[in-house]
């Protein structure tokens, strides 16, 4: 028998994290979020900003279990682009690949995939990482800049982004660090940004025929233990 079950139903089955694909669990508490890669990522602001789809699960099932829960690199020009659509606040885009997917809602777990660049010096790059960026829309974790685009996106959307120097680093730049130039202050950025996932609103299909019967049970065995349908 194969059960469907959507992300969001998963957080009213208190063991069904034990045996879950993590793609279906979300953080609950911004505190629990980890961040993706011992390296701090730039464009993550906070070390709360990034989590990864372990990290997701673990926290998660950690939640349920107490009953709580409810590429490669490239360079882009620095000046707007003619035809580059404009959201407010000065972010220019030109879409580089079309999604349609559903756009996020603030509060949600969102994965994404960039670039970062200043001047085509690469100072992050998130194409090259095994998992994606995940974070909560709307926590102010991420560059606004980024934050901004990511409200508006599909699901599948790949955006050439120029961020306005206000949106990005702001007053202060980003002072230099091995392999990642400096930023000057209010300069603008680029970015080609993809969003990858909304966790929460995949599907996961469960197969309960594949569990085995026979096996040895633990302590807190039983496969099914925690459905209810």
């Amino acid at each position: 028998m194969k059960v469907m079950i959507s992300g969001w139903a998963l957080l009213f089955l208190p063991c069904a994290s034990s045996f879950l694909a993590p793609s279906t669990l979300a953080i609950t508490n911004k505190k629990d979020a980890t961040v993706l890669n011992e390296k701090s990522s730039p464009t993550v602001l906070e070390a709360e900003g990034g989590m990864s789809r372990r990290d997701a699960l673990f926290k998660t099932a950690g939640l349920l279990s107490l009953g709580l829960a409810m590429g490669s690199s490239r360079g882009l020009i620095s000046l707007p682009r003619a035809g580059a659509e404009t959201l407010p606040g000065g972010i220019t885009y030109d879409v580089l690949e079309k999604g349609n997917g559903p756009i996020p809602q603030v509060g949600e777990l969102a994965a994404i995939r960039f670039t970062g660049a200043y001047k085509d010096n690469v100072f992050d790059d998130l194409y090259k990482t095994k998992e994606p960026l995940y974070f909560r829309v709307g926590g102010n974790t991420l560059l606004k800049g980024i934050e901004e685009a990511v409200k508006v996106m599909k699901v599948g959307d790949r955006w050439k982004l120029t961020i306005p120097g206000e949106l990005a680093f702001g007053a202060k730049g980003r002072s230099a660090s091995p392999g990642k130039p400096r930023i000057p202050p209010m300069a603008p950025v680029e970015y080609d940004l993809t969003l990858v996932a909304l966790p929460g609103r995949e599907t996961e299909v469960i197969d309960l025929d594949s569990f085995d019967e026979n096996a040895p049970a633990s302590d807190d065995s039983d496969p099914n233990k925690g459905l209810r349908f």
